[in-house]
């Protein structure tokens, strides 16, 4: 959601759009979350609101970039591991259900990620990042 990426965000949702198409979502399958971030993290929909792809695909057509300035990717680790991947808000990691973490970034960081990186990963969560533009690391 940051400024950075305010040319590129429709083609941010339409690569979000096709990972949704290769998943089988459900219930009991497959869950979706997405939270975007700049200065803060923004929740645009948890990993229990939607139960079929096209609920998941229809949420991110619908999505609006957040903007800000800042890209404060510690924060957002943060955040998602403490209000997203978490059993109440439909994390199953207790269950032994993988749990993956997509980042999108245009930016290298305004903040440390390295403490946020591996309390992520200590939560049982796979991070995978993915960055253009100005995005280092």
């Amino acid at each position: 959601g940051s400024d950075k990426v305010r040319g590129a965000f429709p083609s941010v949702q339409r690569f979000i759009s096709r990972v949704a198409d290769n998943l089988d979502i459900g219930r009991d399958k497959a869950r979706v979350g997405v939270v975007q971030y700049s200065d803060n993290p923004r929740v645009n929909f948890y990993l229990t609101s939607h139960t079929t792809n096209q609920d998941v695909k229809d949420a991110i057509n619908g999505l609006s970039q957040i903007g800000g300035r800042r890209a404060n990717t510690g924060a957002a680790l943060d955040y998602v591991t403490k209000n997203i991947f978490t059993q109440s808000a439909g994390g199953r990691a207790e269950e032994g259900v993988p749990q993956f973490l997509i980042l999108l970034t245009g930016s290298k960081s305004s903040d440390d990620v390295s403490r946020a990186a591996l309390a992520l990963k200590e939560a049982g969560v796979a991070p995978f990042s993915i960055g253009s533009g100005d995005a280092d690391e």
